[in-house]
This record gives structure tokens, sequence and C-alpha cells, in this order.
């Protein structure tokens, strides 16, 4: 590729970065810098499985990393931030990862909504991480589609979650709709 085929990256963010994030930004800076575009098709590709292929089990180890760095309110706490503790999502408890995203009552009603085998929805109340119930979470039968799309509904849950915890801890809006 030539330097007038290269591709460069201007990454706009919705608002200023902390000095804490600037290593991080710079971290993706670099890796952004390596990217490499070729000819041929699009594929979906998992780089921390072998196999290329999504599997649980390499999410577990990824989510292992990330749930030390998620800033959940307790994390902010740690780090001497004054907030209150109380959950975003549900006001009722302490806001950590593992109450976020699988203990918060409203989190409960998300995975309720989503996962109509009882005996997988009992194993969340004994989980004691997010790493724990993605190892726990059941082989799907069927068509390659339908275990693609059951092995990332953990994360998508998680995300979804997320995404509406800070859209009610920044905007004070709370998008999460359970039909």
């Amino acid at each position: 590729m030539s330097d007038a085929d290269s591709i460069s990256w201007n990454v706009m963010l919705r608002s200023n970065i902390y000095d804490w994030e600037e290593q991080q930004m710079s971290d993706l800076d670099a890796l952004l810098d390596q990217v490499v575009a070729e000819e041929g098709d699009d594929l979906w590709v998992w780089k921390w499985s072998r196999t290329c292929q999504f599997l649980v089990k390499t999410m577990y180890v990824k989510l292992r990393e990330l749930e030390n760095r998620t800033l959940t309110l307790d994390r902010l706490i740690n780090m001497g931030i004054a907030l209150p503790p109380v959950c975003f999502m549900c006001g009722m408890a302490n806001e950590s990862t593992t109450h976020l995203f699988l203990h918060c009552s409203k989190a409960l009603q998300l995975w309720a909504s989503l996962i109509q085998s009882s005996f997988i929805f009992s194993n969340l109340f004994g989980m004691d991480s997010i790493q724990e119930w993605l190892v726990a979470w059941p082989e799907r039968q069927g068509p390659e589609i339908t275990r693609w799309i059951w092995n990332l509904l953990p994360v998508a849950v998680i995300w979804v979650i997320w995404k509406n915890r800070n859209d009610k801890a920044f905007r004070r809006v709370f998008s999460f709709k359970i039909r």
C-alpha cells in the first residue's frame, strides 16, 4: 500500500478526555496506526480464540480484564472519588460490576425476559462474578446462526445494561423498557 492509499484516523470524541484517560487514548492511537486495509470479503474474526470464532469461554478471559476496569461506583469510590455508592439502575444497593450486571433488579428483569429456562435463570443468583456467569453459560444446539446469537447474548445484555446505566447516570434518562 502506498502512502497515498494509507488510512488515517480522526477520532472525534463527544467530550474531552480526563488526564487518566490520556494513556488509553495514546494506546488506541497506536492500535489504529497498525490497522491495514486489505482487499477481499469482510468477515467476523474473534482474535482472542485460536479458531477465530467467538466462544463464551474466550470472552470470559476478556471480561475478567474488563471487570477490573469497569468504572462502576464501587471502583470510583475506591479510587478516592466521593460519590454515593447506590446503583443508578435500581437505587437499592451498592453498585459493583456483579450487582449491576447480574443481581440488580433491573438487570434481573432483562435476563428473565430473555432466558426462558428457569434453570439457567436460577443459576444467575449464585454467581459471584461476570466471569463465573459466562463460564456457566450453557451451549446451545441448533443451526450455526442460533448458536452464534446465543453465545453473544450475555455480552449483548451486559452492553445494554452498561449503556442504560450510563444514560441514567449522565443524562438522567432511563431508556430501559422491558415488555
